[in-house]
C-alpha cells in the first residue's frame, strides 16, 4: 500500500479485468498483511 493509504488503480483494472471474466476478486487483512485473491471457475469441456 503506498504512503497515502490507497492503491491506485491498479485494484480497479484488476477487478474489471475478473468481472468480465465471470470470477471474484477479494481482499482480507490479517495482522497487517492485505491478501488478494482471484477466483475463475473452470470451464466446462464438451
Amino acid at each position: 500500500m503506498g504512503e497515502t493509504g490507497h492503491y491506485g488503480l491498479g485494484l480497479a483494472i484488476a477487478r474489471a479485468i475478473v468481472t468480465a471474466h465471470h470470477g471474484e476478486i477479494s481482499v482480507s487483512c490479517t495482522n497487517g498483511w492485505v491478501t488478494f485473491a482471484v477466483r475463475f471457475a473452470r470451464e466446462e469441456q464438451a
